[in-house]
């Protein structure tokens, strides 16, 4: 049975082309996207008083944000990033 870390690759992969832009795309998104979720987490856990931890739910959120970022790209017809 295929998992929900191997649907989201298998997404990712079918989502995006094999071209430099697309390679681009998807580093920027996953970038932006692990980094939002660490500082959102660190900003909760300092207002709840709680040491600030590493955690997996940073990647999740990369991986998803490459997935959001492919597909309102092929909607929009955009290339634009947050990177450039």
């Amino acid at each position: 049975m295929i998992g929900v870390k191997q649907i989201i690759l298998i997404s990712a992969i079918f989502l995006t082309g094999c071209s430099t832009t697309n390679g681009k795309n998807i580093s920027c998104d996953f970038v932006v996207g692990s980094y939002e979720s660490e500082n959102d987490r660190r900003e909760k856990e300092r207002n709840n008083g709680q040491s600030h931890k590493k955690n997996n739910e940073d990647t999740v959120n990369g991986i998803l944000s490459v997935i959001s970022g492919a597909i309102g790209r092929a909607v929009s017809g955009s290339s634009k990033d947050e990177c450039t």
